[in-house]
């Protein structure tokens, strides 16, 4: 009886053994499985690099009529209402006030964003086109 419990023990142990090695197997990264890896993140790369970008544009409405500049065009433009110019400064794709003969100032102080409103000038400023940029809430 000793016998064939020492045989039963070895059996287990055996079982056991043949057990780690099957899932030591299984979980072995292979040569193979990295180069596939490797191919899959360089093809995700390269597919983002041709993503075509929309192009933005800011579109103004005065009282005098409608402008439209592109959001890659850097500078400051002027535009007349009934109490003066409002100057807008487009750069690095962004839009702000940055000068209104408005009493309350907050066409400025809302920084940069897609949606100006200078009320009391009647100087009204919406970005069109690619989503992704930023505004007054996220920079």
């Amino acid at each position: 009886m000793a016998h064939r419990h020492r045989c039963e023990a070895a059996g287990q142990q055996l079982f056991s053994a043949a057990r780690k090695i099957y899932h030591l197997r299984m979980h072995r990264v292979k040569a193979g499985d990295i180069i596939i890896f490797l191919i899959y993140v360089a093809l995700t790369v390269l597919s983002l690099a041709f993503i075509p970008r929309g192009s933005s544009t800011l579109e103004v409405s005065t009282e005098s009529g409608g402008y439209a500049y592109s959001m890659d065009s850097d500078g400051i433009y002027s535009f007349p209402g009934p109490l003066g110019e409002t100057e807008i400064e487009i750069r690095d794709g962004r839009a702000r006030v940055v000068s209104s003969p408005c009493p309350g100032k907050t066409c400025i102080e809302s920084g940069w964003s897609r949606t100006l409103c200078c009320l009391p000038n009647k100087v009204i400023a919406v970005v069109t086109g690619d989503e992704g940029g930023p505004d007054a809430v996220s920079g």
